[in-house]
């Protein structure tokens, strides 16, 4: 397990990767596969460590210019009535710069999105994101008691398995979710990100409209969720009672306020002139094998280029088999993200929320060991390679056939039941009922 490039410090004695299945609610995404355009020749530019960013993006404009003229929907017209909307691939109108800051330009600048930096100034500070969004403020939890909060039990199991993006609608209820294991994640974030720096948690320039636009649409959700926790005074103080904080929101760094706040990662892309979204913002605590530092300014092609050294470094001691293992040690590890456009910025925000959960849970869940069995048993072999399996069969295979025949015996499922992807999926029968009585 890589220690040093950012990651969650779970201490445990494995993890089970291959469940790392990457469940989104809205998409999932963040792992090998949102390809605008593949093009040939990038990954062996990619690799060899002389070829600069730069000379990436240069040779990307000039290559491929078919996404240059095209920009995302606007939302200008939610906010300044019919009419408003603005056409920006004619070219006539200045678009802001990829670096460019938006506080710095002129008024009659556009962004993107096609909302121009007047009209983004005229709005202010905490718009009605929700509607400029389109997406509805989550439904209030008066009663929630984050001492005793344990998330959804997300069993994103599918057969057969593929590796896909596997898009799923987002309940705006859950964008941001809670549990007990709060207070802990937010100390251990802030002390990742002291040590590790930007391989954790930086803005390059031009990044400064979504990050503010990011932070406030997050704490405009988390005080509409949980009123109980989270308050917004005056329009600039926000207030955490759950941490007994305070925050001056005219003076902290967005980002800066996320990271002390919120337990989730963010990475922040942005449009640049060849119509490509490159990576320019983000907190990124919990990766496995990559960091943040690493990816940025980089397109989404390019991020999901091989890790450097991986082979070299990490695959041997990720693959080897731990005589020591034990089955306690062994975790469902589940990468909850979700992706959405920010409106006015009209950058695209992935966040994801890494929940561990012990494989001993899956003792009382229908289908579940038996859809594992049959993902490690039969998963496509580079897919399970991929996913470093290998080290925990031993000790997992046979208490999931355990599981599989109790659960047959019990009646909990059909003794003819052929694995197959749940309709309750990412979550399997009975599920609601076990996550309010855990």
């Amino acid at each position: 397990m890589a220690r040093d490039l950012g990651i969650f410090p779970v201490h445990i004695g494995a993890i089970f990767i291959i469940l790392t299945l990457l469940a989104c609610i809205s998409m999932r995404f963040f792992h090998n596969h949102f390809q605008l355009r593949k093009r040939v020749g990038d990954d062996h530019a990619l690799q060899k460590r002389h070829v600069s960013k730069a000379e990436i993006t240069l040779k990307r404009v000039s290559e491929d210019p078919g996404y240059a003229s095209v920009f995302p929907p606007s939302q200008r017209a939610t906010a300044f009535g019919h009419g408003a909307i603005v056409d920006l691939s004619s070219g006539k109108r200045h678009v802001l710069e990829l670096s460019e800051n938006y506080k710095h330009a002129s008024p009659l600048s556009y962004v993107f999105s096609g909302f121009s930096v007047q009209d983004i100034l005229s709005l202010g500070d905490f718009p009605d994101y929700a509607r400029l969004s389109g997406v509805p403020l989550p439904s209030p939890l008066p009663n929630f008691n984050i001492a005793t909060a344990k998330p959804r039990p997300y069993r994103p199991f599918r057969w057969v398995y593929h590796q896909t993006m596997s898009f799923k609608r987002m309940d705006p209820d859950f964008w941001i979710e809670l549990e007990s294991s709060y207070a802990e994640r937010i100390r251990q974030r802030q002390q990742i990100c002291a040590k590790h720096g930007k391989a954790a948690m930086q803005a390059l320039p031009g990044s400064e409209l979504a990050c503010k636009e990011l932070m406030e649409m997050v704490l405009q959700f988390i005080c509409a969720r949980y009123p109980g926790y989270f308050q917004l005074v005056g329009g600039n103080i926000f207030v955490n009672h759950i941490l007994g904080t305070q925050h001056d929101l005219a003076k902290e760094e967005p980002l800066h306020v996320l990271r002390d706040n919120v337990p989730e990662d963010f990475a922040l892309t942005l449009r640049d002139k060849a119509g490509q979204y490159v990576v320019r913002a983000g907190i990124i605590c919990s990766s496995i094998g990559w960091s943040l530092g690493r990816k940025m300014g980089l397109d989404l092609d390019a991020i999901h280029q091989p890790v450097p050294d991986y082979k070299e470094k990490m695959q041997i001691g990720m693959n080897r088999p731990d005589p020591s293992l034990k089955l306690e040690e062994v975790f469902l590890r589940t990468d909850w993200q979700t992706l959405r456009r920010l409106p006015l910025s009209g950058a695209i925000v992935f966040n994801f929320k890494v929940l561990f959960t012990p494989v001993t849970e899956f003792e009382d869940e229908p289908y579940i060991p038996s859809l594992v069995l049959k993902t490690l048993n039969d998963g496509k072999k580079n897919l399970m390679e991929h996913k470093g399996t290998r080290h925990v069969e031993r000790v997992v295979k046979p208490v999931l056939e355990m599981y599989e025949r109790r659960q047959v015996e019990q009646g909990l499922i059909e003794s003819d039941w052929e694995p197959r992807t749940l309709e309750e999926s990412p979550f399997f029968p009975g599920w609601e009922k076990k996550w309010r009585t855990i």
